[in-house]
């Protein structure tokens, strides 16, 4: 048993996953229908090292096509992920597992595209907050601005840090040294 919970505390250590975006449906308000085809997204800023899941929280469904949601390059339009779902209940989250095909795309303070589109040209009913508490994205969508957010969540992984990229060297009185060198091993430090 402890040897599975050492295992689980590493691995959650090793692959921390973020929030690298969050829009609460709860506050949103619900759009009308797109047009048939037509697809919303969000710009975001990015903040993880590798995108996981994204989820869109519709509205009524209506028709049975699936969800796609395509993560790309902005500005620019080259596709880096991509996910499918089948289609969820009406007001509830559509969420996909991401395929990452350019992982060296997703670096922090990048902006990307997070494009959600359904199958057969369906059209989608979507939520919305007013404002941009982010600070650091837009929604984008027939009859839309940039002082709106779709009520959409992302999550990524962040990439362990390596230790040896840390350090420091102290130059000290030989008179503190051994004190010093004390206070580090206790601290943890080598």
């Amino acid at each position: 048993m402890k040897s599975a919970v050492l295992l689980l505390l590493m691995a959650g250590v090793a692959f921390p996953l973020v929030v690298g975006y969050h829009v609460d449906p709860i506050s949103a308000n619900l759009s009308g229908w797109t047009h048939r085809g037509d697809s919303v997204s969000e710009i975001i800023t990015v903040n993880f090292d590798e995108p996981i899941t994204a989820s869109l929280f519709c509205g009524a469904v209506g028709d049975s096509g699936a969800y796609h949601v395509s993560i790309r390059m902005y500005p620019g339009d080259l596709e880096i992920a991509y996910g499918d779902t089948a289609s969820p209940r009406d007001h509830s989250w559509a969420t996909c597992t991401l395929h990452v095909d350019f992982p060296d795309s997703f670096i922090k303070g990048r902006q990307i595209e997070v494009r959600w589109t359904r199958s057969a040209s369906d059209s989608i009913m979507y939520y919305y907050q007013d404002g941009d508490p982010y600070k650091y994205g837009f929604l984008s969508a027939s009859g839309s601005h940039a002082g709106q957010d779709l009520a959409m969540r992302c999550l990524g992984r962040m990439d362990t840090v390596d230790s040896t990229l840390f350090g420091a060297t102290a130059i000290l009185p030989w008179e503190v040294r051994d004190t010093w060198a004390s206070r580090a091993r206790e601290a943890g430090l080598e």
